[in-house]
């Protein structure tokens, strides 16, 4: 069954080029041209997409708001968002709480790998934490969701870290600090997910 991924960008050139792209690997390609229409959608029909691709700069409601909203219905919360915009990536963001709605952050201009490695990888994990929460029901439905929160904390976090890197977080004091604490509590949440999966092996 064929993959299917929402675009959502007030953008015709993007959403057709991405289109092009995603349909070109074999996706189911879904568009919306605000965040309004993007709802509306996502109400209407039980078809729910795998992954939303989402611009930030948006009227009558923009991206983060957006995305607030999807993440407010119990029925669509659990679908990966990923911001695609030309909107930077501060520090700020990285430590708001918003960011634990997002699973990477793209920022254009972009290419067509970025944009199907973005969408592999999110797609590849998803289907790695269902196989793997399978398990762990079996020990525990608590330990399950306990593994799904924090196996998304820490790739999550990884790729944002990422995303500052590359915009030369690391030659800002205040970001470097950010940065810091957040690979601190990767570290330790990898720590946890090792023991986790530690219980499967018993």
């Amino acid at each position: 069954m064929r993959k299917k991924i929402m675009i959502v960008d007030d953008d015709p050139d993007i959403v057709e080029m991405v289109r092009k792209i995603l349909e070109e690997e074999g996706y189911e390609v879904a568009h919306a041209y605000s965040g309004v229409e993007c709802l509306d959608m996502l109400k209407s029909t039980d078809e729910r997409p795998d992954l939303i691709l989402l611009d930030i700069m948006m009227e009558p409601i923009n991206g983060w708001e957006t995305l607030s909203r999807i993440k407010s219905e119990e029925a669509l919360r659990e679908i990966p968002v990923c911001m695609l915009t030309v909107v930077p990536l501060t520090p700020e963001t990285v430590a708001s709480e918003i960011i634990e709605n997002i699973e990477n952050y793209i920022v254009k201009p972009f290419t067509k790998e970025d944009i199907l490695r973005c969408v592999r990888d999110i797609l590849e994990r998803e289907k790695e934490i269902k196989d793997v929460v399978g398990e762990l029901r079996s020990i525990s439905n608590e330990i399950a969701s306990e593994y799904v929160m924090t196996r998304k904390y820490v790739e999550r976090h990884r790729k944002l870290i990422n995303v500052l890197t590359k915009l030369g977080g690391l030659d800002d004091k205040d970001t470097k600090k950010i940065i810091e604490a957040k690979e601190k509590e990767i570290r330790e949440k990898e720590a946890r997910l090792k023991d986790i999966i530690g219980m499967l092996r018993k």
